[in-house]
């Protein structure tokens, strides 16, 4: 399946291009001569690696990759024998189109396939060449009305609630779902028609669509647990960036707040929430440890206040309640 004929698939179940996210080629390492080898080991046997017992092979290279990282996969590729194989946890099963034994694939044989859930709702385009590995995300559901709620809200409200993430003809259909979720959730008056529209637009999507978007939001919330959980181990009062990395983390908690009431809506995301939870333990033990000289604020973060008083992301002008 080329990438045409992946646009022709969108195009027939009514998605645009706007489903297709950011490209990234990964290419295969080339062995050199004086390169250091890494940690040898022993073929358990020839059914397992490909090689007969008592062989010294390498251990098998992890691949590095955005999109696998947002669909909850990881890669690794066995240079020995030439494959590269995709795995990811039981609670985020995946399959391959077309399938392929045991979820991998030989790096010497030209492919295209396409990562999906187990229910066959499309993740990721990929494709192998002799020269690499091609993955391109996909959000494949309808982009939310942005520009009708924009001219709803205002500028003022715009400005608070887009920011910096100001949908252009090249935004992610993400981005474009984060942001309708600030709207469900920050948009002021609280009876504005934009932010009803916003919160029921999420009962316009399929089942398989939630799905999606509560995938994507699972595995970000578990990759800012583990952001939170770092800056946790290392904290410097004085660091340099300290407030912006604090700010940073407290803007992405909230994006998945408004993604797990959009989810809400349409009466699902226990997937989301439970990945929440993990995430706000770390949260509130670093909210209440804050360096007391080190102010985050902004007029997004007073939102949150105001709406949501015991939300630990809500800056550090104001104490969080212990819920």
């Amino acid at each position: 399946m080329s990438v045409q004929d992946f646009r022709d698939r969108l195009a027939r179940i009514g998605l645009d291009d706007g489903a297709l996210g950011v490209a990234e080629t990964l290419s295969f390492p080339a062995a050199t001569v004086d390169e250091a080898r890494a940690p040898v080991r022993e073929a358990p046997s020839s059914d397992d690696f490909g090689a007969p017992r008592g062989t010294v092979r390498e251990l098998p290279l992890a691949v590095r990759s955005d999109v696998l990282g947002a669909i909850g996969l990881v890669a690794t590729l066995d240079r020995a024998v030439g494959c590269l194989s995709f795995h990811a946890p039981a609670d985020l099963p995946f399959t391959l189109d077309p399938p392929v034994a045991g979820e991998a694939f030989t790096t010497d044989e030209p492919a295209d396939f396409l990562i999906a859930t187990a229910d066959a709702e499309p993740l990721a385009f990929g494709s192998i060449s002799g020269s690499g590995l091609r993955l391109q995300g996909l959000h494949a559901w309808p982009a939310p009305p942005l520009a009708d709620w924009r001219d709803a809200a205002g500028d003022a409200e715009w400005g608070i609630l887009a920011g910096a993430d100001e949908p252009t003809v090249s935004a992610s259909r993400w981005t474009a779902t984060l942001i309708a979720g600030r709207i469900a959730r920050l948009l002021q008056p609280l009876d504005a028609p934009s932010l009803v529209a916003a919160r029921t637009w999420s009962r316009t999507l399929s089942a398989g669509q939630r799905g999606l978007v509560e995938r994507f939001a699972t595995v970000a919330a578990r990759q800012l647990t583990i952001r939170l959980e770092r800056l946790q181990a290392t904290i410097v009062p004085d660091e340099p960036g300290l407030v912006d990395r604090w700010r940073a983390l407290c803007h992405d908690r909230d994006d998945l707040e408004g993604i797990r009431v959009l989810l809400r809506e349409a009466r699902t995301g226990g997937a989301v929430a439970a990945a929440l939870r993990e995430a706000d333990a770390v949260g509130r033990a670093l909210h209440f440890s804050w360096p007391s000289n080190a102010d985050v604020h902004d007029e997004r973060l007073q939102r949150v206040a105001e709406g949501d008083p015991g939300a630990w992301w809500a800056g550090t002008r104001r104490r969080a309640f212990v819920l």
